[in-house]
């Protein structure tokens, strides 16, 4: 056996590193997705972003998290009104963020975005509640509406707050 040129330390010592947990550049990569309801883009999405949280799916594809015992239902979608699937160029400037100059894309989907990386960060805190990621909201709330009229989560009735994470477009006041 060849002696090495440069000493090694011993197996035993090597530690690996964790890759770095950046909120804010998941943001980013999250607002690059467009993607409408019941499109592969919106599935890959969901898988990518949020198969780490333990959750499960319904049968209308909302994905639920339950957090501890928590009193408090958490709410956002999955899809956005973008009408194409695919990635979009997104720019931060300063405090801005927003879509690339030239990027064919009618939206920046910040409202459902922003509540999905907010919901996965607490879920990731371990900050109590029901977390529910609707699916199909963008076309006339199919995710919502299928918990409500199969009654799926009872759990729900007893919950005193229901937050959920959907902006109004507050330009058009």
């Amino acid at each position: 056996m060849e002696a090495s040129l440069c000493p090694t330390p011993a197996l035993s010592k090597i530690t690996k590193s964790k890759p770095i947990h950046n909120p804010a550049f998941d943001l980013i990569k999250m607002l690059e997705w467009k993607r409408p309801s019941g499109t592969k883009s919106g599935d890959d999405f969901v898988n990518h972003f949020l198969d780490d949280l333990d959750g499960s799916f319904d049968f209308a594809g909302n994905y639920i998290v339950r957090v501890g015992q928590s009193k408090v239902l958490w709410s956002s979608h999955t899809d956005t009104v973008h009408s194409k699937a695919g990635l979009q160029r997104i720019v931060l400037n300063g405090d801005t963020i927003k879509v690339a100059q030239g990027e064919q894309s009618n939206c920046l989907g910040a409202d459902c975005s922003t509540g999905i990386w907010l919901m996965r960060e607490m879920i990731k805190a371990k900050i109590g509640g029901l977390y529910i990621f609707h699916s199909d909201e963008e076309i006339g709330g199919i995710g919502s509406a299928f918990i409500a009229k199969h009654n799926c989560l009872k759990a729900i009735q007893g919950l005193p707050i229901q937050l959920d994470y959907a902006v109004e477009n507050l330009n058009d006041t």
